[in-house]
């Protein structure tokens, strides 16, 4: 059966690529998916919801002044560059997305996941690998943590589960660079085999991983089949190096095989290439709802409003505005030899600061009447600086409304005077709740990130489904929620000492990663064998006053030889 990604063509994916876009920006506001639902007007301004998140979370917070909500002149209008310049000088972020986007991502991907293989046959819980099982792991397990460590693989993880939080979805791809492909066969001029590799070592020496731009990779899915294809699009220059050309690499399924399709406008660069990777593709793309909605994006507009003001207030605080009213600058007159011509005022030099000393005397009036010359009684007026409070004020509520929308109020502390700790502990929940969303994103691309690459080795090495077929990948992320605080962890250690939670729990709860390593250490401390020793003992003679002392001595944990003796 003929794939439908068989006969696309470059300008088939480019329109495939804006119309799934499309498709995400819609989403953003609406939640509609259909683009008949708004204007031609509404969508193109829909269309650039993602890259103002993207320019929120890079630093460019003005974005040519749209950032700006403050007063401002109309487009059009006299001087309107000369004050949008001014104004910019002035501007002053504060990017908190970018910081609420980090934290959630450290959440889900800070610490170094767990992940290893498993027999892919059905097991019960009680069942054990094989033998066998157990030194084809070992060697998957081998070969894919020296690669994991040479790709940085966490790290470009960590990249990949940010960018769903604010453009919606992130692609990760493993590929071959072209410039590796060159040890492949080839017939009648066109490339039929990847590489070649002596080992499987040497064939995952040649596969990289590389996280694409959200508008350069994507998953499209046919309507009619929903057979799934990934695409990622990317530009490189000619030989001459005065043209960009243009490039496509599509990956999708034909029966058992994946199918790696490569377009180019210059037809030497396109291959296709068919091999054995257990029906996986060689993209995968994580999605999730944004985080950064556009509620998130007016209150970061509202809060760079907030901290613009204080270096404002600073200027007006420092420079103080005074205004003379009918005063006379210093100067002298100059008698004019023209007497067509009024005398002239010269002004001097006004002087202030430590040490001066300046005569101000009242402006002259003449009477229009009597023609009677006076002095105005001059006076002087002084504009005192407005207390920035409010400014202060309004940037912490906004910053804290951030978090809100983005379920990290737990950040604030009590301190703030926003929250307790028993409101903490919920807020806190409400975070671990959100990073679930993306955990299981992660964790799905963790399972395809250790499968594929292995599966794509055993292919270019003949020996497909050597590992892959009889392994599947476990991955499983350590989230965090952050430190916490004295109170909570004193609440947990109550609940453990009362019975009502288990010393796991209360030590996941009070942020130790790996609460079972964690007790083998309190085990080998010194004393350490002795505080357990002495638990088993109290539960021993409980039970022993009242039944059976083998039994007692088992139950309290002992061996059976000690439970002889």
């Amino acid at each position: 059966m003929a794939s439908p990604f068989d006969d696309w063509t470059l300008d088939d994916i480019e329109e495939e690529i804006e119309e799934e876009l499309a498709r995400e920006s819609l989403r953003f506001t609406s939640g509609l998916v259909g683009q008949d639902a708004l204007s031609m007007q509404r969508t193109a301004q829909l269309a650039n919801a993602i890259d103002v998140n993207r320019a929120f979370v890079y630093g460019n917070h003005w974005q040519g002044g749209e950032g700006w909500i403050g007063p401002q002149p109309q487009p059009g209008e006299s001087g309107y560059d000369q004050t949008m310049s001014a104004i910019e000088k002035g501007f002053t972020s504060r990017n908190a997305i970018a910081e609420v986007v980090n934290r959630h991502a450290a959440g889900v991907m800070g610490r170094e996941p767990d992940w290893g293989f498993a027999p892919r046959r059905p097991m019960e819980v009680v069942d054990k690998p094989t033998t066998a099982e157990q030194i084809l792991i070992k060697e998957a397990e081998a070969l894919l943590t020296e690669w994991w460590d040479k790709r940085m693989v966490h790290a470009l993880l960590q990249q990949a589960c940010a960018r769903p939080i604010w453009a919606g979805r992130s692609a990760v791809r493993i590929y071959i660079p072209a410039g590796l492909l060159s040890n492949g066969t080839t017939t009648g001029g066109k490339r039929t085999k990847l590489a070649t590799a002596k080992d499987l070592a040497s064939a995952l020496d040649l596969i990289h991983v590389a996280i694409p731009m959200y508008n350069e990779a994507c998953i499209i899915t046919d309507d009619e089949t929903q057979a799934q294809c990934g695409v990622v699009r990317y530009w490189y220059e000619s030989e001459d190096e005065n043209q960009q050309i243009n490039v496509a690499e599509l990956t999708y399924l034909d029966g058992d095989q994946t199918i790696i399709r490569t377009l180019s406008e210059d037809d030497a660069e396109s291959q296709l290439y068919s091999l054995p990777l257990g029906k996986r593709l060689a993209l995968f793309e994580m999605r999730r709802d944004l985080l950064i909605t556009q509620q998130v994006q007016q209150m970061q507009r509202a809060l760079n409003l907030a901290v613009s003001m204080l270096p404002r207030n600073v200027v007006t605080g420092g420079f103080l505005e005074r205004v003379l009213l009918n005063a006379q600058m210093p100067g002298h007159w100059e008698t004019s030899t023209d007497p067509k011509k009024p005398d002239k005022f010269v002004p001097d030099d006004y002087v202030t600061g430590a040490g001066t000393t300046n005569w101000i005397q009242g402006t002259q009036v003449t009477d229009p009447e009597s023609g009677r010359t006076t002095l105005a009684a001059p006076s002087i007026q002084w504009r005192q600086p407005v207390d920035p409070k409010s400014a202060i004020d309004a940037a912490q509520a906004h910053y804290a409304d951030i978090l809100h929308e983005c379920d990290q109020m737990h950040v604030l502390t009590v301190a703030d005077g926003q929250v307790g700790w028993q409101s903490r502990e919920q807020a806190r929940a409400d975070f671990e709740s959100s990073l679930r969303v993306t955990q299981a994103q992660a964790e799905a691309c963790g399972r395809w990130l250790l499968e594929t690459p292995l599966a794509l080795a055993e292919a270019i090495t003949n020996q497909p489904g050597k590992y892959t077929k009889l392994l599947r990948a476990s991955f499983l992320c350590r989230t965090d929620t952050g430190p916490v605080d004295a109170n909570e962890r004193a609440q947990n250690d109550k609940s453990y000492a009362s019975g009502t939670m288990a010393q796991t729990t209360a030590m996941q709860r009070n942020g130790i990663p790996d609460p079972d390593a964690e007790v083998t250490r309190i085990n080998a401390q010194p004393g350490g064998d002795l505080a357990i020793l002495e638990k088993r003992s109290a539960i021993y003679a409980t039970l022993a006053s009242v039944g059976d002392a083998y039994g007692a001595a088992i139950i309290a944990g002992f061996s059976p030889q000690q439970a002889e003796a």
